[in-house]
């Protein structure tokens, strides 16, 4: 199925709305999307970033796929009150996608993988100008040796992590680039291996090593 003329209507219009031919980018993108003839659907997504209720005026945003692969990238437009414009590419209906965020803060270059999630859906329409889809950050926070994430206790080993929970929840386990390596409800201890390298665990930080 080819990418329908509303949609197409829809992106163009909103590049005039939200970008302009004059706005500045301070940030140079680090994610670099798939190829825009590689899916033939596409949906919709205008977004405002927020790390505790303040917007980041300039970050990028990078969609992900649950194979890692980047669906879209674009940079906020400070000039425009920080909203950020994707336009999300893919095929059917229901994959999940994660986001990824790249902002300045006030002592290094982050960049984090955010709680938010949504599904595509062809011609879908995320957010708006006046009621945007919003997504939180908070600055990482790194995890060594042994820490409680919502009473989880996470240790690192040396081939992967070690979790302990008092009862049954569901622990989710990223990679930096947003691939889902590990989900599943647990109850008592379980041993996960994973290779050397950063991850998320129920939204904090571990490193594997």
């Amino acid at each position: 199925m080819k990418k329908t003329a509303f949609t197409i209507l829809i992106v163009v219009l909103l590049q005039l709305v939200l970008f302009g031919s004059k706005n500045v980018f301070v940030l140079d993108k680090k994610y670099e999307p798939c190829s825009e003839n590689k899916y033939q659907g596409n949906m919709i997504v205008t977004a405002l970033v927020k790390c505790h209720d303040d917007v980041i005026l300039n970050c990028e945003v990078a969609v992900f796929d649950s194979k890692g692969e980047c669906r879209a990238s674009e940079l906020s437009v400070a000039k425009d009150g920080g909203f950020v414009y994707l336009s999300v590419q893919g095929e059917g209906e229901g994959e999940p996608l994660t986001f990824r965020v790249v902002y300045h803060s006030v002592d290094a270059m982050e960049d984090v993988l955010a709680e938010e999630t949504i599904t595509f859906v062809n011609d879908g329409v995320v957010g708006s100008y006046n009621d945007p889809f919003v997504i939180n950050v908070n600055k990482p926070e790194s995890i060594e040796d042994v820490t409680v994430v919502n009473d989880l206790d996470v240790r690192s080993v040396h081939d992967g992590i070690v979790v302990r929970s008092e009862k049954r929840q569901n622990v989710t386990v990223y990679n930096m680039l947003g691939v889902c390596m590990f989900q599943r409800e647990i109850e008592g201890e379980q041993a996960i291996s994973l290779p050397d390298g950063i991850y998320i665990v129920n939204g904090k930080k571990i490193i594997v090593k």
